[in-house]
């Protein structure tokens, strides 16, 4: 979790912090990035896991519907 995320958790205090890829578009990055982006097997696109967050979200309404108690998990 990045420093900053994790003082503002402190200051909130979350019921959970969860990260999602984004999309890493091709245009418009330096050659050193996409120099790199390319040795480590990267891809450009739409790397966003829409199933996980989907469920993520669902999770979230169903706590604030009162069907999942504090600090529970409906999966």
């Amino acid at each position: 979790m990045p420093s900053r995320i994790a003082s503002l958790c402190e200051v909130i205090g979350p019921r959970e912090y969860h990260a999602f890829a984004g999309v890493v578009p091709r245009g418009g990055a330096p050659l050193v990035a996409r120099v790199l982006l390319w040795i480590c097997g990267g891809r450009y696109g739409d790397l966003r896991d829409w199933p996980a967050i989907d469920a993520w979200t669902a999770d979230i309404a169903r706590y604030l519907h009162g069907a999942v108690p504090a600090g529970g998990s409906a999966s």
